[in-house]
């Protein structure tokens, strides 16, 4: 019973005491979702051919900001510490990138042994955090059995979400259809990661730390502490504080040393990523890859004004470019402009599941997602005028179906483009 009212009391302190420089997640799995359709035979009703998809919930907490909600979907089954650290990857490089000024990271999660308390996402997180440019971080543990919160409500209104879908007559046979339609219709911040990331991550993993030793006491303890100056070490104790702050560590509760013996640093290439490891590959996701990463030290104003410009510049594409699929991006058809999402690509082609435009003369940047007919082509890659965010969700206006709209910025400069 203290153990339970402790970690709560320190979830509550920490929330209160973040400032510019400090987050916190509080990060948990959702049940799997099962993948339906609309309408079935009855060998696939009754029998297991049903995908099942991951959600990797979340809330992320910034200073004294709104929070935001996120969710890594993927079409692995696996709930280890390596895909964990695949599906927390886009998450991280999202908040590296939008909050610059973030150094320090506190995590909160429950404490099931075949995920987050283990060796595994011990060493990881002894390691593979600082590769994102954090410099000091906590992961805390609620006690057993109480490690509910707000991320189970993200996953609740998710999975409910896809439910009402489906009874409007889509099919949701797979986990990247449920990430296409939900990133249409929700405001929480979705990622995709692919099977074989995961899969090809944890090869790697096997194969360059298959001996990890196990952190003593692990089933007792409930905070982790780990530095930037130290990758491979940490510092962990059995109930979590943060007497001296949130961005330094206390001597309180028998904090004890521990060191991974068998770890070498991971070798990185120019841009910052593992060549030995596929954990940081990049994520293929409408917002993030259009936001420049940016060191600490640059000032604020430098960092917005870059964010600025690589939003609102246009971007097309060439068959070579990797990671385009869940990419949203701007078609020409007939001299006129449509969003729309890219499906599937090869040498020649762009599949892209597009939007029809409802808009007036006077603003033609309105648009919507057919409910019945997918208006879906195949475009060669100079009918596609540039790579965008993810269109911004308006009011229905009592029509009955969400309306969308592009950046304003960009859409005007695709408009100069076409003229």
């Amino acid at each position: 019973m203290f153990n339970i009212r402790h970690q709560y009391l320190q979830y509550r302190n920490c929330r209160s005491d973040l400032d510019e420089t400090s987050c916190m997640l509080h990060v948990d799995f959702a049940e799997n979702y099962l993948c339906q359709y609309h309408k079935e035979i009855q060998s696939v009703h009754f029998g297991g051919s049903h995908q099942q998809t991951t959600m990797h919930t979340g809330v992320l907490y910034v200073g004294q900001e709104k929070p935001t909600t996120f969710c890594t979907i993927s079409d692995s089954r696996a709930h280890d510490p390596v895909a964990i650290w695949e599906y927390l990857a886009p998450v991280f490089k999202h908040l590296r990138c939008t909050y610059p000024m973030v150094t320090n990271v506190h995590v909160f999660s429950d404490g099931p042994t075949t995920q987050y308390r283990q060796k595994r996402n011990f060493f990881l997180f002894a390691t593979r955090l600082f590769q994102y440019g954090f410099s000091y971080a906590t992961w805390n543990f609620f006690e057993a059995s109480h490690g509910k919160g707000a991320a189970d409500g993200i996953g609740a209104v998710l999975k409910r979400t896809a439910d009402r879908l489906v009874k409007q007559g889509l099919d949701l046979p797979s986990a990247y259809e449920v990430y296409c339609q939900l990133n249409c219709v929700t405001n929480v911040r979705l990622h995709f990661v692919k099977a074989d990331c995961v899969t090809a991550s944890l090869e790697a993993f096997n194969t360059s730390y298959s001996d990890l030793r196990a952190v003593p006491g692990t089933m007792t303890l409930h905070q982790l502490v780990v530095k930037s100056s130290k990758p491979g070490n940490l510092l962990y104790r059995d109930i979590s504080c943060f007497c001296s702050g949130i961005s330094s560590n206390c001597e309180c509760y028998n904090l004890t040393a521990f060191q991974f013996p068998n770890f070498a640093p991971l070798a990185l290439d120019s841009s910052g990523q593992s060549e030995s490891s596929s954990c940081l590959r990049e994520i293929a996701d409408p917002v993030e890859s259009e936001v420049p990463c940016v060191n600490s030290a640059e000032s604020a104003s430098t960092v917005e004004v870059q964010i600025l410009s690589a939003q609102h510049s246009l971007q097309p594409i060439v068959h070579t470019d990797a990671n385009l699929l869940g990419r949203y991006c701007i078609v020409q058809y007939d001299n006129k402009a449509y969003p729309g999402v890219i499906l599937e690509t090869d040498e020649s082609d762009v599949t892209v599941e597009c939007m029809h435009n409802i808009g007036t003369k006077y603003d033609r940047n309105r648009f919507f997602w057919p409910s019945k007919i997918k208006d879906v082509c195949a475009y060669s890659y100079t009918d596609i005028l540039t790579l965008i965010p993810a269109p911004e969700r308006l009011s229905d206006h009592g029509r009955g179906y969400n309306q969308f709209r592009v950046d304003p910025l960009l859409w005007d400069r695709v408009q100069m483009l076409l003229k």
